[in-house]
């Protein structure tokens, strides 16, 4: 689905051009000058209320607030330029999309942590042999931590500042190109581009919150089931990050856990995990995997090695 909206953002942007500059392949063939005389002149009344109306279709009441402000007056729609409108184009669209991202995500990581928090339960049970009863993960709990500022901020407000930095670069894009005198067709190869960028941090957001919602619901079951410390777990292959290298295998007190230094996610795109450390648990004759960077095969290590013990067996390629 967020790869649809980047889509239909393209498409938005593009129609967008269209209506506000009216002769659409010759207005990317001006000179300099004659391109900053097009920017500036006003829109016409139609297509400025068209594009303002699209602002009560995005569900972000941020962005609703902040551009009904402008337009409060009145008067903003017959005075918007045509260099104003590409850049509300560009916003209005960058939005639309942070709101399916927002929509997508949240109920993807709900459901990251209810099951991240039942397989973890089960797991420590097959880990110790114990068997335990416990009554689940109260949903109010899970709210509270999809709204954790963790790093300063919580996943909608990390969406939100991305996708005002994907509709600067856009509109940027845009108007660098009409004042170039590109082609239209060079113009939205560069919107591609930086819709491809927006994409990539959308997947690498996603993923990072991913690994933080996990390990959240981790916590939460060591919590329940009575655990006081985990291992730190990185993976071993050749892609592991130089922090998760040296954190791996390493012991630490919940109560003492912090994300980004001892708990995952240490970095964007972070795969580390945890695993329970229980006092006197025997782990002689269990495994963990690892894949071969030669051969790309995965395969099975001693549990209790951790990342240096693997490099330094020569599994990783020198």
């Amino acid at each position: 689905m967020i790869s649809e909206a980047h889509e239909r953002m393209l498409k938005d942007i593009r129609e967008d051009a269209r209506r506000i500059f009216g002769n659409f392949e010759t207005a990317f063939e001006l000179t300099p000058e004659q391109a900053r005389a097009l920017l500036k002149s006003p829109l016409p009344a139609q297509e400025a209320e068209r594009l303002l109306a699209k602002i009560d279709q995005t569900e972000d009441p941020q962005y609703r607030k902040l551009m009904q402000a402008k337009a409060s007056s009145g008067a903003y729609a017959h005075r918007l330029s045509r260099l104003d409108a590409t850049r509300a184009s560009a916003e209005i669209a960058a939005i639309r999309v942070a709101d399916v991202e927002k929509a997508v995500g949240q109920q993807h990581l709900e459901d990251v942590f209810y099951q991240g928090y039942g397989r973890t339960m089960f797991d420590v049970q097959q880990y110790t042999g114990i068997a335990f009863g416990f009554d689940g993960v109260d949903e109010r709990r899970v709210k509270q931590v999809l709204r954790n500022r963790w790093s300063g901020k919580n996943y909608s407000a990390r969406v939100w500042a991305n996708n005002q930095a994907m509709s600067r670069e856009l509109s940027k894009a845009l108007l660098e190109r009409i004042m170039q005198g590109k082609t239209s067709r060079e113009t939205f190869r560069a919107l591609m581009a930086q819709s491809d960028m927006g994409r990539f941090a959308a997947n690498r957001l996603l993923a990072t919150e991913t690994n933080y919602i996990a390990t959240q619901a981790t916590i939460e079951a060591y919590e329940d089931a009575g655990i006081t410390h985990y291992r730190f777990m990185a993976v071993l292959d050749g892609r592991t990050s130089t922090l998760c290298q040296e954190k791996d295998g390493e012991i630490i007190e919940i109560a003492k856990a912090v994300v980004g230094v001892n708990l995952p996610p240490l970095h964007p795109w972070c795969r580390s995990s945890l695993e329970p450390h229980i006092d006197g648990l025997v782990r002689e004759r269990m495994e963990r995997w690892a894949r071969h960077p030669e051969t790309g095969e995965q395969m099975k290590v001693p549990r209790s090695m951790s990342y240096n013990d693997w490099k330094a067996a020569g599994y990783q390629s020198k």
